[in-house]
């Protein structure tokens, strides 16, 4: 994991300098291939459909099952500077939803984002994993 936070830390600060990369764990697979495939996303015509803080891999993921969003997106999400003015710069691990090719944020607005948009496969590997891991199954 070392190797992988160093390539991410590098890559991430290359979109935009930052003190720290908050991750969960058990993603590992996700994360890197997230920083070699992954690309930012345009804040243009954003829009939110609140869930939960600390929940957006599920919250996406039932909004995608529901119907509600057309892609699911896993990467990274920047907070800080134009974020609260509490958060230290830093990206966080993230999942957000896409309509039409626009960000669907499910927590809060963030500065910029970086990942991928997933395929309905994808979608569902990342799914699996997430119950592996411990949370709810998450259906519409």
């Amino acid at each position: 994991m070392r190797n992988l936070e160093r390539r991410m830390s590098v890559r991430l600060n290359a979109l935009h300098r930052c003190e720290q990369i908050v991750v969960g764990g058990g993603t590992e697979r996700w994360i890197a291939r997230a920083i070699r495939q992954g690309r930012r996303f345009s804040l243009d015509g954003r829009s939110f459909m609140p869930g939960p803080i600390g929940e957006c891999h599920r919250t996406v993921l039932r909004l995608l099952a529901s119907g509600k969003i057309e892609r699911a997106c896993y990467g990274f999400a920047f907070a800080g500077v134009h974020g609260d003015p509490q958060d230290l710069p830093s990206w966080y691990e993230h999942s957000w939803g896409l309509c039409d090719g626009k960000i669907i944020e499910t927590t809060r607005p963030f500065a910029r984002y970086f990942g991928l948009a997933l395929s309905p496969a994808d979608a569902a590997d990342f799914d699996a994993l997430l119950l592996q891991l411990g949370a709810k199954e998450c259906r519409a």
